[in-house]
């Protein structure tokens, strides 16, 4: 996710709705990596090196690109 694109995103798809004034936090999130050497497993990006032995590491569980993690409805007062 591009951080910067998805915020100017959001905040023009909800200008003027009732969503407008949403308190929205943004949250990264990193894949779930395996090292090829020690098969260690680690969170982190792309070709993030193992933290038990500083070998490579793969993806083997993505991160989502985007979710809702949760959902406040406050009542009008």
């Amino acid at each position: 996710m591009h951080r910067e694109a998805t915020i100017a995103a959001w905040e023009h798809i909800a200008a003027g709705t009732t969503i407008g004034d949403a308190n929205v936090e943004w949250i990264g999130v990193r894949h779930q990596m395996r090292c090829l050497t020690c098969a260690a497993e680690f969170p982190g990006e792309h070709a993030d090196p193992s933290p038990r032995c500083s070998n490579v590491g793969l993806v083997v569980e993505s991160a989502p690109q985007i979710a809702v993690e949760d959902w406040v409805l406050e009542e009008p007062t």
